[in-house]
């Protein structure tokens, strides 16, 4: 059996998303605020639109049609983009900056 190289949640599961793409896993999502910031659109993952089920049907058919390479090199971006925007400190600072 095939490892699972691709993560799909629902929208409301917005905390998952930043952990799958921290793993290294390219993430399909709804692209919508809470969401899309988990994913660079074609780089890490693919966003869709809300309730466009063709949409979602053909990136989930985009993914399984990548090679294993094309979907580790989707999931290292990811894992760069959490290093880079939502490592701790980088949070903390941009919070403490909001409330000065």
């Amino acid at each position: 059996m095939q490892k699972q190289t691709v993560s799909f949640f629902p929208a409301i599961m917005k905390n998952v998303l930043l952990e799958a793409a921290a793993t290294g896993r390219p993430v399909i999502t709804s692209n919508i605020p809470g969401c899309r910031e988990s994913v660079e659109n074609g780089k890490s993952g693919l966003l869709v639109e809300v309730k466009n089920k063709e949409m979602l049907y053909q990136a989930m058919k985009k993914m399984l049609h990548c090679s294993r390479e094309e979907r580790e090199k989707m999931g290292k971006a990811g894992r760069e983009k959490m290093k880079r925007e939502f490592r701790k400190e980088a949070v903390v600072e941009r919070t403490v900056r909001s409330l000065e």
